[in-house]
């Protein structure tokens, strides 16, 4: 299965976030066989860090740095990431 956005395919999303949306968004990338990244800006409890540790491509935590964004397809940032915060506006400009 695959994921479509815009009429194109998604390998590879960037999860901004790892509250209730981005943990939604990282179940249905599994689901799909979409590669996923996670950026949270907050240390995750251990169970969340070891859940994505085996599940995600990569991660990162403690910021949204735009590392991870080279080569994700698209970004799907939780509610609460500013829509002027650099990793989102990259994100667009690219």
């Amino acid at each position: 299965m695959s994921i479509y956005a815009l009429g194109r395919r998604l390998d590879r999303v960037l999860i901004g976030g790892f509250g209730i949306t981005g943990k939604s968004i990282a179940r249905l990338c599994e689901a799909h066989g979409v590669g996923f990244a996670v950026t949270e800006s907050r240390a995750l409890p251990a169970d969340e860090e070891a859940w994505v540790r085996a599940h995600a491509l990569d991660y990162e935590t403690g910021g949204h740095t735009l590392r991870l964004l080279e080569g994700a397809d698209a970004v799907v940032p939780s509610p609460g990431i500013p829509a002027n915060a650099p990793l989102l506006c990259e994100a667009a400009r690219r």
